[in-house]
């Protein structure tokens, strides 16, 4: 573009624009965040992360309660344990993350290619809404999506700098971060094995006689196997990932979700196609790109395979790493075109419609979550905080497992928590420690002498979707709660997802 000249000659000003780009990102990220509200896994995710719980014991809650790999739970808890426990730091997490991988998706471009591109991408990355939805949620995605680009930049300079003084503490590097990096989502072997193929395919094809590069790559898989043999004996028999697999997959390959919209979606997977065909030698020539491809690629391959012959594993949050890759590889390969007007047209488009497309889509997430935060307010401004919920109890989910119901219950001695994942949940809002609320059994509210908010989820609509959850009837559980007991309503509000319920006792 027309300041690359000027960035040539200032090279410092490269980092300014850097800085500039991450901090937009951030901003994004942060966006509203403190009154975003959670879904029912998040809640299960905080719970599961208190620390009040030891290694051992966050360990086994879980690994029985989600059958996953606990990595990010337990870094989530330290985070907790180090910042304070409530839900607006559990998303904090997620943006430091989030806002980090823009940062390591930029030194990934410059990798590949020292000219300037790797400003295009990191804006792109930055403008993301996916990515920036991905950020504000208490889930691993951010962490997997940062331990994913970290493990490339690192194979990169292990297998283009090998001989290099430092190149030992990068292949050690290398290999720890790859074991965290399966050990947080094991879907990411398909990016190990996408480096596999890469190796392989030079070493036959071009006779780049590197194939011992393969050491650092199967010791990190083999060390993962010995760590997580207990959860990797369990998952592979696990025949529902909360993943659902529809034909139309192949229609847009996650491209709609990825980048926020079928318009925007389409537009990409489109370039992808043209680039393709106009550059499809080019690929096998630029080995870096041809990495990145190699990634792309397994990535789709094997989690296509394990869905049609296993259990599906098609969300899109689970392959978050294909977005900033997808990216990386677009800007690569249209920066061919020998036409550089034309070029600079595509990157301003891009970058126009990817921030006009986050700006319309970013404060209407396509699942709606619980509005906590409004519930908290309306609490906080009546005469009364005490509150209570029509709680089961039971923080675990069913699971089935080859066709046979598993449940696990577990009880802990001289440790003061919360039983219920939604009671939890409300209980660690800043608004809820802030103006000293209280959460009551239902059972207690015989005793009561005072007022209280009776607070129940109401069929929420991340479970129902928003156009059904208006059309079915309210929960049971929400208003066949006045009998028998000597409770005067006061007042009923009904909002997104919840009713509302303020209570005096009777004389």
């Amino acid at each position: 573009m027309f300041y690359e000249k000027y960035l040539n000659k200032n090279p410092l000003a490269k980092y300014y624009i850097i800085l500039f780009i991450v901090s937009i990102g951030f901003i994004f990220r942060i966006y509203n965040f403190t009154k975003l509200g959670y879904w029912m896994d998040e809640w299960n995710a905080v719970y599961w992360s208190n620390p009040v719980f030891n290694y051992k014991e966050s360990s086994e809650i879980f690994f029985y309660g989600e059958i996953a790999p606990p990595l990010y739970q337990h870094i989530l808890k330290y985070f907790f344990y180090l910042f304070g426990y409530t839900a607006e730091n559990g998303k904090l997490l997620s943006i430091i993350l989030g806002t980090l991988s823009i940062l390591l998706t930029i030194i990934i471009s410059r990798q590949i290619n020292t000219n300037n591109l790797f400003l295009y991408t990191g804006t792109l990355v930055a403008l993301n809404v996916f990515l920036i939805w991905q950020s504000q949620e208490v889930r691993l995605a951010s962490l997997a999506l940062f331990l994913c680009l970290l493990n490339i930049i690192l194979f990169l300079k292990i297998y283009f700098n090998l001989f290099n003084k430092h190149s030992i503490l990068y292949q050690f590097l290398y290999v720890m971060i790859t074991i965290l990096l399966l050990s947080t989502i094991p879907i990411s072997l398909t990016v190990v094995a996408g480096q596999i193929a890469f190796i392989i395919h030079n070493y036959f094809f071009k006779g780049k006689n590197k194939i011992y590069i393969l050491f650092p790559v199967l010791i990190s898989c083999f060390i993962f196997l010995l760590l997580n043999f207990k959860y990797l004996t369990v998952s592979v028999q696990i025949e529902e990932f909360h993943a659902n697999y529809e034909w139309s997959f192949f229609i847009n390959y996650h491209f709609r979700t990825f980048f926020g919209s079928i318009i925007l979606g389409a537009i990409h997977l489109l370039i992808i196609f043209f680039l393709l065909i106009k550059f499809f030698k080019h690929i096998f020539n630029d080995e870096k790109l041809l990495l990145i491809t190699y990634i792309i690629f397994f990535t789709y391959f094997l989690t296509i395979s394990y869905t049609l012959l296993k259990a599906p594993i098609m969300a899109p949050r689970y392959v978050i790493w294909l977005v900033p890759l997808i990216l990386i590889w677009i800007i690569h390969f249209a920066d061919k075109f020998k036409n550089k007007k034309l070029f600079n047209i595509f990157i301003i488009f891009l970058t126009c419609a990817s921030l006009a497309n986050t700006f319309i889509k970013l404060p209407k997430n396509p699942i709606p979550k619980v509005p906590m935060y409004k519930v908290l307010h309306l609490i906080s401004e009546s005469d009364t905080q005490s509150i209570i919920t029509p709680s089961k109890s039971r923080p675990f989910t069913i699971r089935y497992i080859n066709g046979n119901e598993m449940e696990w219950s577990w009880n802990i001695k001289n440790k003061k928590f919360i039983y219920d994942v939604f009671e939890n949940y409300i209980s660690i809002n800043k608004k809820f420690i802030k103006n000293n609320m209280k959460i009551f059994n239902k059972n207690d509210v015989a005793n009561f002498s005072k007022a209280f908010w009776f607070v129940c989820l109401n069929k929420p609509r991340y479970r129902y979707g928003i156009k059904k959850s208006l059309e079915i009837k309210d929960d049971d559980a929400c208003i066949n709660n006045e009998e028998g007991q000597n409770w005067k309503l006061i007042k009923t509000i009904q909002i997104e997802d919840f009713i509302l319920k303020k209570y005096n006792m009777i004389n």
